[in-house]
């Protein structure tokens, strides 16, 4: 194998390195901002009012309970124990015209954030869904011209630590094919 294949599929596979999701541990608080279409989020610890600039909420761990709406009540936001997170249409179908852009901080994980990926896409019939993850302990994620494919249907995605030994596996292989390019050097 040459070794710039060899390099190529090293790092390709440490991409694909298998993820284990967040326990976001009932309590876990979750402090969030929306910007754009929504400059307010509500949430679940003060009753849904209104209030001047981030809004933190416990994660509650009953099934049904949304921790955060945006400030025109279009979607809702709810994370459960198994750091899965749904955005649940709650404009009745409408076409949600821009970009809402969040951003969620988490206290009380027990290990960072290494990934936010996307889950369950079906109900969306058009508009974008990014999504990243800043310092192990805050990530962002940015709708934009939402169109759901049935009123008060859910997307989700999925907050992600990387297995234990993931590290440990990737550094190996790097360190393979390191070996495999200091071999393949002409004159040794």
């Amino acid at each position: 194998m040459k070794p710039a294949t060899a390099l190529a599929a090293g790092l390709l596979a440490a991409a694909c390195l298998p993820a284990a999701a967040v326990p976001l541990l009932q309590g876990t608080t979750v402090t969030g901002t929306v910007s754009g279409a929504s400059s307010v989020l509500l949430g679940i610890a003060d009753g849904y009012a209104e209030l001047v600039g981030p809004v933190s909420a416990p994660v509650s761990g009953v099934l049904g309970d949304i921790e955060f709406l945006t400030g025109d009540y279009a979607l809702g936001i709810d994370f459960d124990e198994h750091g899965l997170v749904s955005v649940i249409d709650n404009s009745g179908g409408a076409l949600l015209a821009g970009t809402y852009a969040f951003s969620f901080s988490f206290a009380g994980l027990a290990d960072d954030i290494g990934r936010f990926t996307l889950g369950d896409l079906s109900a969306l019939a058009g508009g974008s869904v990014q999504l990243s993850v800043w310092d192990g302990q805050t990530v962002t994620l940015t709708l934009t011209d939402l169109q759901f494919a049935q009123p008060y249907a859910a997307i989700t995605a999925q907050l992600a630590v990387p297995e234990p030994g993931s590290a440990l596996l990737a550094f190996a292989g790097l360190a393979m094919l390191g070996t495999l390019r200091r071999a393949a050097r002409p004159g040794r």
